[in-house]
């Protein structure tokens, strides 16, 4: 905004529009870098090969963008959905064009505020984010909480209201303060160590409690989807309806807020999308070391293709959702890829189970093991979009914005997120190694190494699964959860109150 404002004709159209293609970037890093290191993590790679990084990260960001086109007249038409950041960015661009108005001050303050805060915190680190109060009882249990403080996430209970957050902050009771004592008490061994009762609490956090929050948002993703699909049918056929009224009418003659890349090249698209799509999948599926005969490897290209396309719209409609009921930044969308990971290890072992050449040998095992990461960081991307995406296109309905101009800066900022994404993975990979594995030739102190928590806990997930090692008990636990919150949601609806499970 302060650039534009140089120039004499600039307005809040081309704010946004600059924001939107800007925001996309960090959103395709995210669904990408939570995943695909696992590859290096589990010796799969031994560097970041570019041109295949390049079109993984660019065929799944483009696939959440095609998906978000018809999920946008779902989502921004549910009242109970509040989207904390595009609400904010819409305002914020408003208000920036209402100078003399007294709402640019305030603005300005909390930004400073803001500002003031962030640098104490991670620049100067004098003030904490977090303050965590956890303790021993006689190396049998451990208990405590950590209390965080982020200006940003304030400003984001304000939009989203009290009964989202009072179901945020139960889901945080249920793991940290119930979960987390519980399973410390019933595993003794786990906590008879040096470590810092903080560490050992997110430590469990991150092996045994994070599983029964993917079992939860499963369930709850289900019963989500169950609810949206009358809306999500509604909002397809009025795409359609569109087409025939531009056939008929032309394009000006629709309502500029209802202008979105028509259904029939978003169709269209997708359909070209199909050919990087197999590209990619055919060139691990037919690795030698996997051991597949031609007809299972056409099967499992076919396969692979389809799980991608339905997995990939059912997780990103459930992102879009997300987006809008507790916000972008708080979307859990290294959950959803742990989901996404856990289909897609399941669907393979039963393709894999038919065929003759495939069996629990090492090599085996970690060519399906790769083959699995490679379609969950192509779904993972895809909802990671999703979810971005429909904030901005909230904050382009609050200015007026026209939503396939947003749409098509969103195709063109993934495109140079996907170019830039590759060399920066492989450099930072030769800088610090990651998930304590090294560059080839090289020993790096594992100290300083980058952890990546997400891909080293995908990677262990899917080696589970692989392995038949999967935490089925915890899942169950989440299931259990899930179904509990459903039905006292139902109950609290008859009262004007809610409870919302994907929140939890």
């Amino acid at each position: 905004m302060g650039i534009l404002r140089f120039f004499k004709n600039s307005s809040i159209l081309e704010s946004n529009i600059v924001q939107t293609g800007a925001s996309a970037g960090e959103a395709l890093v995210a669904g990408t870098a939570f995943i695909l290191p696992a590859l290096i993590i589990l010796h799969y790679w031994q560097h970041f090969d570019y041109w295949q990084t390049v079109i993984i990260s660019l065929t799944g960001g483009i696939l959440g963008i095609l998906f978000s086109i018809p999920l946008r007249r779902v989502l921004l038409a549910d009242p109970t959905l509040r989207f904390p950041e595009g609400t904010a960015i819409g305002q914020v661009l408003k208000i920036s064009q209402e100078e003399g108005k007294g709402n640019l001050k305030e603005i300005i303050q909390g930004g400073l505020l803001g500002a003031f805060v962030a640098l104490f915190q991670s620049g100067f680190q004098i003030i904490a984010d977090n303050f965590p109060l956890w303790f021993k009882a006689d190396n049998k249990f451990i208990f405590g909480f950590t209390f965080g403080f982020e200006p940003a996430l304030l400003a984001a209970g304000y939009i989203v209201g009290i009964g989202v957050a009072l179901s945020t902050l139960l889901g945080v009771a249920i793991g940290w303060i119930i979960g987390i004592p519980i399973f410390s008490y019933l595993h003794p061994l786990a906590i008879a160590t040096n470590q810092s009762a903080s560490s050992l609490a997110t430590s469990i956090w991150q092996t045994s409690i994070r599983p029964i929050g993917v079992g939860t948002m499963l369930v709850g993703g289900l019963w989500t989807m169950i609810l949206l699909i009358k809306p999500i049918i509604k909002g397809v056929h009025s795409s359609f309806v569109s087409l025939r009224t531009i056939k008929e009418s032309g394009y000006t003659s629709l309502p500029k807020h209802e202008r979105d890349i028509p259904i029939n090249y978003t169709l269209g698209l997708l359909g070209i999308l199909i050919l990087p799509l197999g590209y990619i999948l055919f060139s691990f599926i037919n690795h030698p070391a996997l051991g597949l005969t031609n007809t299972i490897q056409i099967i499992t290209l076919v396969i692979g293709i389809v799980f991608i396309l339905i997995t990939g719209f059912f997780f990103s409609s459930l992102c879009g959702y997300f987006a809008g009921l507790i916000g972008s930044s708080q979307s859990p969308i290294s959950g959803v890829s742990l989901s996404v990971l856990l289909f897609a290890s399941l669907t393979l072992l039963a393709i894999f189970s038919w065929a003759p050449g495939f069996t629990h040998d090492t090599k085996h095992l970690l060519e399906g093991e790769g083959l699995a990461i490679i379609i969950g960081t192509l779904v993972s991307s895809s909802c990671a979009i999703t979810n971005d995406t429909i904030q901005d296109l909230k904050a382009g309905q609050i200015v007026g914005a026209t939503p396939w101009k947003q749409q098509v800066i969103l195709i063109l900022g993934v495109v140079v997120s996907a170019l830039i994404l590759a060399p920066t993975l492989e450099l930072l990979f030769n800088a610090y190694g990651i998930g304590g594995i090294s560059p080839p030739g090289r020993h790096m102190d594992p100290a300083q190494m980058l952890s990546a928590p997400q891909a080293t806990l995908m990677a262990s997930l899917v080696a589970g699964a692989f392995k038949h090692n999967l935490p089925w008990d915890l899942l169950g636990i989440g299931f259990a959860v899930a179904i509990f919150c459903i039905i006292i949601d139902r109950i609290l609806q008859e009262r004007g109150m809610r409870l919302a499970v994907l929140a939890v």
